[in-house]
């Protein structure tokens, strides 16, 4: 999953803090949890790891979320500048279930595909990267 952020995992397994990866260019914090129904708590704990990073947005990967947890991305977002996106595997997968009305109330439309990684080729280099951020 990590990688579908063309991003880099975590050195460790265990023991990672609530970090499973960086994703690229900006290294935001990712973290990948295999299960469905994550919840609020969740939320809460990857908030103190984004803290630790000093990073204010990052992201959670994870087959679905629950109610709360989306509450409390929005709280974290309000209260405290931190942004917690709650990323679906389906999203990043590019596999869009049926459009019907979410846990959120929001369609699933939303919920899009994402383009396929360029391959390496093509990739721009850091090179290019900086100077396309200095010359605008």
């Amino acid at each position: 999953m990590i990688q579908r952020f063309n991003g880099t995992h975590s050195a460790k397994k265990s023991g990672d803090l609530g970090i499973d990866g960086l994703s690229f260019f900006h290294h935001r914090p990712i973290q990948v949890k295999q299960s469905e129904h994550v919840g609020r708590n969740v939320v809460d704990n990857f908030e103190a790891a984004m803290e630790r990073t000093g990073k204010d947005k990052g992201y959670i990967v994870a087959f679905s979320f629950t109610k709360g947890a989306y509450e409390e991305a929005a709280r974290v977002r309000g209260t405290r500048k931190l942004d917690i996106e709650l990323v679906t595997v389906a999203k990043l997968v590019g596999k869009v279930p049926d459009l019907a009305p979410t846990d959120t109330g929001r369609l699933i439309e939303e919920d899009l595909p994402l383009p396929s990684p360029r391959p390496a080729e093509v990739r721009p280099s850091v090179e290019e990267l900086v100077e396309s951020e200095t010359a605008g």
